[in-house]
């Protein structure tokens, strides 16, 4: 209900983190989760984003006292009710980005509780950013038992600044046009080569979402995958079921052989990345120019050859 709503950004108010940190942000699961049912207006006021003519109030007031959603808010809050490191983060985030883009303006950014909405964990548009926080518990919360294990090890607070800088990516940086699987893995691949970019010093791991035997795994076995991908011909395939089976989050990626369980799923972004990554070494090209080129154009200037055991 919140994520779906049209977002714009009325009534902003900075908020001083730290010492010369100075980012816009609200929390919206703080003033809607203490509030009484006779301060809802208030609320609403603030956020009106959030809230639909079409929606009554008694189901905001449900809401408040829900005790699923009040647990959850409970949970953040042992977790987030100081938020200043990660907004140091953001504040070092939007810098980096304006680095390359200097027209890119710092979001507002409002923290929420989304009833465990794994598919709209961060939200960028309209210059604003929501996090829904009830999603970054750490993997062992109880409130994940019955998430799959593959999905719930990225419930951690390093992955909010990650899907933060996904979701910008994705959302101002990323062609929506329908490609062939070889160009959908290099766009896929471009996308990753500015989140590495803009996150110098985050771990590869946290920013490709692998753990580090699967990491080791796709350094090992790039010239296997490779090999695949041309021997079955499915570099110029239009198959939609590729994009399951290697691009799109999964437990593994899908050769249909016995060792797959040991690969990590979304190889192809990886592979993209890595022809994104030799690509630019091969071409002087900026950050925002290599935004605009086509994945056409980018795989046939990489020159990508793939390496042998990660070397």
């Amino acid at each position: 209900m919140f994520l779906t709503s049209c977002v714009n950004t009325p009534n902003k108010k900075s908020v001083n983190i730290a010492e010369s940190i100075d980012i816009e942000l609200k929390r919206f699961e703080v003033d809607f989760y203490t509030s009484k049912p006779e301060n809802l207006e208030l609320v609403k006021q603030k956020y009106p984003l959030f809230f639909s003519q079409n929606v009554s109030d008694s189901v905001w007031i449900f809401k408040m006292k829900d005790p699923f959603e009040q647990n959850l808010f409970v949970e953040t809050q042992k977790k987030y009710a100081d938020f200043t490191g990660i907004s140091s983060q953001l504040v070092i985030l939007f810098d980096s980005i304006q680095g390359s883009f200097p027209d890119f303006q710092d979001p507002e950014v409002i923290t929420l509780v989304n009833k465990l909405d794994y598919f709209n964990r961060v939200l960028y548009s309209d210059n604003t950013i929501l996090i829904s926080l009830d999603l970054y518990l750490g993997s062992s919360n109880s409130v994940y038992a019955n998430f799959p294990t593959y999905i719930k090890q990225k419930f951690e607070a390093d992955y909010i600044i990650v899907d933060v800088v996904k979701s910008i990516v994705q959302g101002k940086f990323s062609s929506k046009k329908t490609f062939p699987f070889l160009e959908k893995m290099i766009e896929a691949g471009k996308q990753q080569f500015l989140i590495n970019q803009f996150l110098p010093t985050l771990a590869d791991t946290l920013k490709i979402g692998f753990t580090e035997k699967q990491l080791q795994w796709a350094k090992t076995n790039e010239v296997f995958v490779w090999t695949y991908f041309n021997e079955q011909q499915l570099l110029q395939s239009y198959d939609n079921s590729l994009s399951h089976r290697f691009l799109e989050t999964a437990p593994f990626s899908q050769f249909y052989r016995v060792e797959d369980s040991e690969s990590p799923g979304r190889i192809a972004v990886w592979i993209g990345e890595r022809i994104v990554s030799s690509f630019m070494q091969q071409n002087d090209v900026s950050l925002h120019d290599l935004v605009a080129l086509a994945p056409s154009e980018i795989f046939t200037k990489s020159k990508y050859k793939p390496t042998k055991y990660g070397n």
